[in-house]
């Protein structure tokens, strides 16, 4: 039971689930899906279908959130010490609402993705859904770095939530009986799922052509990036997201028809 103040008026918030028995077709199919900093999220499936989302939507908007909590705390010092009887807690009134407003967009976007991806599930016939383990990313990120990196790539690290994101579909898939289950991630990216050669050599980032355009008063590139993958030993080439979900599949005793899509693609 909450009491909105501004209406004047009281809510009964009311939480519910719907868990569904797991697949019952006598073909069960598996899929993986990789986390990136290129792109968020990009799934494979053991027929060679793939699913992504690219997750600009996010980075951008917390971008905006930034500047914007950035702004109010430039201009509090200039607010003078107030009146009396109130406090700290009423000057960081502006940025707690802020904060507020970006952790609820966030949650919902992220809900978004995950009801995606298990629909996506769904209409594939996938009962087994394979996600990597990230704990602790961060923490190995700064100790490699010494903390010497830049704080836009910094900001750009600490931005994806990966972790939300895992929890989101943890909860449609037990919904949608969907099984999802959780792996390590260790050299997943740099193993060439064809020959077994893994080297950091294997992994190149590409960039496309910068173009720039104005978004509600804001400047933004519209360069792409993604993650190009090709052997040194045998010359796989393909992209490095779907080369990690292939290395994912085939780690827990599943097939990939990687060649199967890279024919199709030509």
């Amino acid at each position: 039971i909450k009491l909105n103040k501004n209406k004047h008026k009281w809510f009964a918030l009311v939480s519910w689930t719907r868990y569904s028995p797991g697949g019952s077709t006598s073909e069960q199919k598996a899929a993986a899906v990789n986390f990136g900093c290129n792109v968020f999220m990009q799934g494979l499936a053991e027929d060679g279908t793939t699913w992504d989302c690219a997750g600009y939507d996010i980075l951008a908007m917390r971008e905006r959130f930034r500047r914007r909590r950035w702004e109010i705390g430039r201009c509090k010092y200039h607010f003078g010490s107030g009146s009396r009887g109130y406090g700290k807690k009423r000057r960081e009134l502006p940025l707690t609402r802020i904060d507020d407003a970006e952790a609820r967009w966030v949650e919902t976007r992220i809900r978004q993705i995950a009801a995606d991806l298990i629909a996506w599930c769904k209409a594939h016939g996938i009962t087994d859904l394979y996600l990597e383990d990230l704990s602790g990313i961060r923490d190995d990120f700064e100790e490699k770095t010494e903390g010497d990196a830049p704080e836009q790539v910094k900001r750009f690290i600490h931005s994806w939530p990966c972790y939300q994101a895992r929890l989101a579909i943890e909860r449609q898939g037990a919904e949608e009986g969907v099984s999802v289950h959780v792996k390590s991630a260790a050299y997943v990216s740099q193993k060439c799922p064809s020959c077994g050669h893994t080297v950091p050599e294997n992994v190149k980032t590409v960039e496309s052509s910068s173009d720039w355009k104005i978004i509600d008063g804001h400047v933004w590139s519209t360069k792409e990036r993604w993650t190009k993958f090709e052997c040194q030993a045998c010359g796989l080439k393909a992209k490095g997201d779907v080369v990690a979900c292939a290395n994912h599949l085939t780690e827990v005793g599943r097939s990939h028809s990687l060649e199967k899509m890279q024919e199709k693609a030509r």
